[in-house]
Parts: structure tokens; C-alpha cells; sequence
């Protein structure tokens, strides 16, 4: 136990001897100083201002381009330096309302800056849609120690089209007395759902978290900050909206029945599951008339302002095929019609005998549980 103590001391002596050598040697061969220079040179924009940009209702100049350039900034201690352009409303760059990286991974001195960017930048510096106003915009440099700010700031004159800036990925509703339930995305910016909803405030939240933004049914206007109401408390609600065009709408759903070509009318009137979900059923003895097999499901809603209206939901083509025991699961997704039609996007029962003559149970399940609406149908 002695030897292995001497040891250690003198391995301690040793190292010691060591570093005070390599920290002198630093000093003489590297010349490192206190004051080790990390400062940014003044820097500044030298592109022309962007002309007043005025974007189409339409949105055909959408993906317009202008080259934004600054002069270069260098660092004192020779390190990379990279930059950000800050856009502002009130010029306050501190909490900028919207930020780009420019080209080569934020190195470069340019920035291609198009009308869809422009509009994003306004709407989160709180332009409107619909309105003009003016946004500022400047360069921050920074090499990870130091930060400078060109010494010049731009302003972009922008008159802005309905309709949000951008689109999201996915939207939740939530609010009172229910769990937050995603909606369906029918197309870019294109939302629905089928909810119970109580006597409470609602609200539909984007689910990219990092903006925070969620929005409200108004006048038939998806606003932003906003809630919304139910059109009659204990019942399922249809919520459909645009973010294209800021429209949106909320109706009750009074009635979901099976559609039969044939007859040119609802055949069975579906009951709601006593669960309050978005889920109907019926059972119907089939008999084929006309050797017509083709069917699909109407709903009858009333709006907030007590219109009723009709609708369909259907096959996801014009023309079904017959069904059968193997038929996918895609084959039974629901879709909205574009229309109204007799005998159009229906599906088919089977004319081999399976359905024909047989008591059938039909479901409709509108809750998108499965990222789509569906239906199936058993013989009972």
C-alpha cells in the first residue's frame, strides 16, 4: 500500500511539471491574449428596396422573387460569421415577427425573398388579410459570440389576398367537456369534422405548437383568436374550413340515411350510437330493384343561421365497382359528393347473392379515427 502512495505522488509531480511547462509554452508560441478580438465589422444592405408588392386575389404572383443582398461582416478572430434577415412591423428586431436563413446554411450575403414568404412575414407582424400595411426588415450577423445589425432597415409595402399565409399540416379541435380530437384534411388547407359538442367554447388549434395559433367560426369566417359556439348543445356537429379562403362553417347534423339509387330517396333513417360518437347504423332487408345495386349515404344538417341543407357522402369516383368478402378497407372510405346526383358516386351492394334478399346491418362511422371516414356492412 506504501509503494502504490509514493507512486501516485510522483505520477502527481510529474503531470503537474508537465501542464505548467505546456501552459508557459502556449503563452510563448501562440501569443493568446485577454483581449482576443471577436467583434463584427459594420455591415450593410446594398440590394434596391422591393418594389410595393401587391399579391394577387388569385395568388398567380404568389411565387414572385426578389434577390435581398448585404455587404459581408468579419469577425475579428477570422470565424465564420452568419446571418439571419429580421422582419418587423414596428421595427423591433429584438422579438422579430418572422425570420429567414438565407442561402448556403445562413452564410451567404443574399436572400431570394419571394410574395408567399412576405405574406407569412405580414400575417405574423398582424397585417391583416385583405388590408395593406408595412413591414420593416434588417440583417443580424452573428458568429456565435458577437452579434452586429446592418446599419440600414427596409420597409416592404405589401397589400395582402384573403386567406391565411400559409397552410397547416394538421388542425385539433378542442374545447369544453371533450377530448382534443384531430379533423380530417380533405386538401391543402381544406379541414372537416364530425363532433359532439355541449354547451361550451370551442376553438380550432394548429398543431404545430411553436406558433400557437388557433382560430374561431364567425359569420361564416375562419378568424383568427377566435371560439365558436354549437348550433344546438348535444349534438354532432359538421365543422368544415378553409384556410385558402378563410371561410368556414358549423351545422347540426340532423339526419344520416342510406341513399338507394333505385328508389331516388333515403331508404332507412340510421340511429346515432348512444355513445354520442359520430357513428350511425341500421339494419335493411336488400332486395335489388331494376338490378340497380348502387348506394351511398345523405345527411341533412342546419346551419347557425337555421338553414337546412343536404348533402352526400359517397364512393371516392363517379362509378363503383361490385363489392365483395375481399373488398379493401379503401374501397368503403367515405367522401363528400361534389353535388348532388341520383345514382353518382355510389357504391355497390353485391349482385351475386351476398346482399341481395339478406337483412344487412349498415354503419357509418364519421369520427376519422381511423384518418379517414368509412363505413361498413355485415350480414346479419
Amino acid at each position: 500500500m506504501k509503494f502504490n502512495n509514493i507512486k501516485t505522488k510522483m505520477s502527481v509531480a510529474v503531470v503537474s511539471a508537465a501542464v505548467a511547462a505546456m501552459g508557459l509554452g502556449s503563452c510563448t508560441d501562440f501569443e493568446w491574449h485577454d483581449e482576443h478580438e471577436t467583434t463584427l465589422t459594420a455591415f450593410d444592405i446594398v440590394s434596391e428596396d422591393v418594389p410595393a408588392v401587391v399579391i394577387e386575389a388569385d395568388k398567380s404572383n404568389i411565387d414572385d422573387e426578389y434577390i435581398l443582398s448585404w455587404s459581408a461582416s468579419t469577425a475579428g478572430d477570422y470565424t465564420q460569421v452568419f446571418y439571419k434577415v429580421l422582419f418587423s412591423a414596428d421595427g423591433n428586431f429584438a422579438s422579430p415577427a418572422y425570420e429567414l436563413e438565407p442561402e448556403q446554411m445562413g452564410i451567404a450575403s443574399t436572400l431570394t425573398l419571394t410574395n408567399r414568404q412576405i405574406n407569412i412575414a405580414a400575417e405574423r407582424a398582424g397585417i391583416k388579410q385583405g388590408a395593406s400595411g408595412q413591414l420593416k426588415w434588417t440583417v443580424r450577423a452573428t458568429n456565435g459570440v458577437a452579434t452586429r445589425m446592418s446599419n440600414s432597415v427596409r420597409t416592404i409595402d405589401i397589400t395582402r389576398p384573403y386567406g391565411y399565409a400559409y397552410n397547416p399540416a394538421g388542425v385539433t379541435l378542442k374545447g369544453d367537456g371533450i377530448s382534443p380530437v384531430g379533423t380530417i384534411r380533405n386538401a391543402d388547407g381544406e379541414f372537416e369534422i364530425f363532433a359532439m359538442l355541449g354547451d361550451g367554447e370551442y376553438r380550432l388549434t394548429e398543431n404545430e405548437s411553436l406558433t400557437g395559433r388557433f382560430f374561431g367560426i364567425a359569420g361564416g369566417e375562419l378568424v383568427e383568436d377566435g371560439t365558436f359556439r354549437a348550433v344546438r348543445p348535444g349534438a354532432i356537429h359538421h365543422i368544415r374550413f378553409n384556410f385558402n379562403d378563410a371561410t368556414a362553417s358549423i351545422a347540426s347534423v340532423d339526419e344520416v340515411g342510406l341513399w338507394y339509387s333505385a328508389a331516388n330517396d333515403v331508404v332507412a333513417v340510421m340511429t346515432q350510437a348512444a355513445d354520442g360518437s359520430a357513428v350511425w347504423s341500421a339494419d335493411y332487408e336488400f332486395n335489388a330493384v331494376k338490378n340497380d345495386y348502387r348506394y351511398k349515404f345523405r345527411l341533412t344538417e342546419t346551419d347557425a343561421e337555421g338553414n337546412k341543407a343536404t348533402g352526400f357522402y359517397g364512393y371516392s369516383s363517379s362509378v363503383a365497382g361490385f363489392q365483395n368478402g375481399s373488398s379493401p378497407a379503401t374501397y368503403f372510405y367515405l367522401y363528400p359528393e361534389p353535388g348532388e346526383s341520383q345514382s353518382s358516386y355510389c357504391f355497390r351492394f353485391n349482385n351475386t347473392g351476398l346482399h341481395g334478399g339478406k337483412t344487412l346491418r349498415i354503419t357509418v362511422d364519421l369520427t376519422g379515427a381511423s384518418g379517414n371516414y368509412t363505413h361498413k356492412v355485415e350480414v346479419l
